[in-house]
């Protein structure tokens, strides 16, 4: 499934930050949230980005933390050309082409954070990766998701893949791109989000919580 979803997201490199405008709902502030809650005590503290793809999420976060210590992982490797072209001039931000799945690119990270990427994995991949961002992390360090998620129970479910569908057909995409939107989509596999709660409380994190919600696009904390 790796090399899937390297593939497509390999295709569409070129188009997904455009792309992001259309397909996700008030896009500034999902990704704004995210943002807005990583809050470091040395402003040129550790932060690792997992499944950075174009870097969107850390260009978000770099307004705010511009003397940081970037590290971006993406199993998509033209994705992160991407990134590496748009932070040519920082040093700063390193870039590794790894699956995150079996390595996470050092410890010690006073935030870790990640945007639209978690949700490719399954349950126990998930499970498995919330243990190790939680080894990864400095006492007192957060994580910080910005994802999608399934609905709680079969209603939920069908509302938000409804909307879904309908915010999908009606965005300015041509015909060709919500076709390929369509069979990215078959590559998600998506927990709800109080089960994943679980999970990261199973981990050790303390202060778990949902900041941001619309529909089935979430922005949630939890602290080491």
């Amino acid at each position: 499934m790796n090399k899937e979803i390297a593939v497509a997201f390999n295709e569409v490199c070129k188009k997904y930050d455009i792309q992001r405008k259309e397909l996700i709902p008030h896009m500034d502030m999902f990704y704004g949230t995210a943002a807005d809650l990583v809050s470091l005590k040395d402003e040129r503290g550790k932060i690792l980005d997992l499944g950075a793809g174009t870097g969107l999420l850390t260009k978000y976060v770099f307004n705010k933390y511009p003397k940081a210590q970037y590290t971006l992982v993406d199993i998509a490797d033209e994705m992160l050309d991407i990134a590496r072209e748009r932070y040519k001039e920082c040093d700063n931000i390193i870039f590794k082409t790894v699956d995150y799945r079996n390595q996470l690119c050092g410890d010690n990270y006073d935030a870790i954070i990640s945007a639209l990427s978690i949700h490719h994995l399954d349950t126990d991949e998930k499970e498995k990766l919330y243990s190790n961002i939680f080894n990864a992390l400095k006492t007192g360090g957060i994580f910080i998701n910005a994802d999608q998620v399934k609905g709680e129970d079969t209603e939920s479910e069908e509302i938000v893949k409804s909307y879904q569908l309908s915010h999908i057909e009606k965005c300015n995409l041509s015909r060709e791109d919500k076709d390929r939107t369509y069979e990215r989509i078959k590559l998600d596999k998506m927990d709800t989000m109080s089960a994943q709660m679980n999970m990261l409380r199973k981990a050790g994190f303390t202060s778990v919580d949902i900041y941001y919600k619309y529909y089935n696009y979430i922005v949630f904390r939890a602290k080491k």
